[in-house]
């Protein structure tokens, strides 16, 4: 089984992704992880900026589908979640390639709570609504409407976990 995770940045991705590994032992698959790599290989800092450079090098180059297929080349069988897919093209290969063995996950939370989350990695908020309108980030939206389930991430972390261990029933 395979779960992707999208959400805009500051979302709680991460949050949520960790929650399912501790609670049902899906391995977590970083997509900033494998860009940080490619980063630290040519010395470049793995800044939000950087990252988003690359990212947007990567999908201009193999596109989404291509990124999905390299991430999850030669991996055993087990399960894992994908900590999070951004571009339409990766969901509609992971969707075919997949199909009732994966579901993606939308994590849905207002501006101001995102920013709010993550202001201590931003001047100001200005700088993370730039970042947060960069290419990588242009069809986040448009995933929503194609996910499978929409978590809102509004509320407290505890009640969120209750949000996800239900909504886990529904493919589990």
């Amino acid at each position: 089984m395979l779960i992707g995770i999208t959400g805009k940045i500051g979302s709680g991705k991460s949050r949520i992704a960790k929650h399912i590994e501790t609670k049902y032992g899906f391995r977590r698959l970083s997509t900033s992880d494998l860009l940080k790599s490619i980063l630290k290989s040519k010395n470049i800092e793995p800044s939000r900026e950087n990252l988003q450079d690359i990212g947007d090098n990567v999908i201009r180059t193999i596109g989404g589908s291509g990124f999905m297929a390299i991430m999850l080349v030669n991996l055993p069988s087990e399960n894992y979640q994908i900590d999070s897919i951004r571009h339409l093209d990766a969901l509609h290969y992971m969707k075919k390639k997949y199909g009732p063995d994966f579901v993606n996950i939308f994590v849905d939370t207002t501006e101001n709570t995102r920013y709010s989350r993550t202001e201590k990695q931003y001047e100001n908020f200005e700088y993370f609504k730039k970042i947060d309108s960069a290419n990588t980030e242009k069809e986040i939206e448009l995933i929503k409407s194609q996910s499978d389930f929409i978590i809102n991430n509004e509320n407290s972390f505890s009640e969120v976990e209750i949000l996800v261990e239900k909504m886990c029933e529904n493919f589990l």
